[in-house]
């Protein structure tokens, strides 16, 4: 009987061991991932959906608060999945109205995509910092 037992209780921890072999990999890309108020990168990036308005997309922007800018710039390079594209104007949309000259210039040169670009340049055309506008 005792070799019963400890024959289930083997083959049990070599089935723990494959499912934390399978999982393991999933499970470090999540480990991996920055948490910003709480919340993994990836949950902030997937609420920039077109569910939101304007004043939705500020409240996220309001619950990231200095931790806005990284997911945001991370979003905006967003170029897989079913909602990149919705994402990624979202975020810029978000970005041109707080983001520094420098981020934005950036983000234009960078992107591929006609409305984050139209967006970032929108928000560098009503900046008023010394460094966007000239004499």
């Amino acid at each position: 009987m005792t070799k019963l037992k400890i024959g289930r209780f083997a083959a049990c921890l070599t089935a723990i061991g494959a499912l934390v072999f399978l999982a393991g990999d999933e499970y470090c890309a999540l480990a991996s991932e920055p948490i910003y108020q709480g919340q993994p990168e990836s949950y902030w990036v997937n609420q920039l959906t077109n569910k939101l308005n304007s004043y939705s997309l500020g409240a996220i922007s309001v619950k990231l608060g200095s931790n806005a800018l990284p997911v945001l710039v991370k979003a905006v390079k967003m170029n897989s999945g079913d909602n990149a594209a919705i994402i990624r104007t979202n975020a810029a949309f978000l970005l041109a109205q707080n983001a520094d000259p420098r981020t934005l210039v950036s983000i234009a040169n960078d992107t591929c995509d006609s409305q984050v670009k139209l967006l970032v340049l929108n928000g560098l055309i009503r900046n008023t910092d010394p460094d966007v506008v000239s004499d």
